[in-house]
């Protein structure tokens, strides 16, 4: 199996596709593409990354949870594989619906 990889530290996403690897080859030491942002008190220190289609476009977006629940940072792609743009405030009220509702985080009455 040939899979692409997306790291994510505090401040960057680094992307290795698999098109620029050859098979077998799993050194992880030089990204594909290099997507930057800050640390910012919006979404400090992502925990989680998906890759998804959240318009049902047919383009991926990325969706980065925030340590603080209900926080994410959303980018979607642009030109090319190597063109991200984030959407700003993307944990603005009413922005990402329900996703963003702090009050529907943890479990319930009925769920314990």
């Amino acid at each position: 199996m040939i899979a692409d990889l997306v790291v994510m530290y505090n401040t960057r996403l680094e992307f290795f596709y698999s098109s620029d690897r050859k098979k077998g080859d799993v050194a992880f030491t030089n990204p594909s593409s290099v997507l930057t942002y800050t640390d910012d008190a919006e979404c400090k220190a992502g925990q989680v990354i998906r890759l998804i289609d959240i318009d049902n476009d047919g383009r991926e977006e990325i969706l980065v949870a925030c340590r603080h629940a209900g926080w994410f940072r959303l980018f979607t792609r642009g030109e090319d594989k190597d063109v991200w743009h984030q959407e700003s405030p993307c944990s603005a009220d009413g922005v990402l619906g329900d996703l963003v509702d702090e009050s529907l985080v943890g479990p319930t009455e009925s769920d314990l």
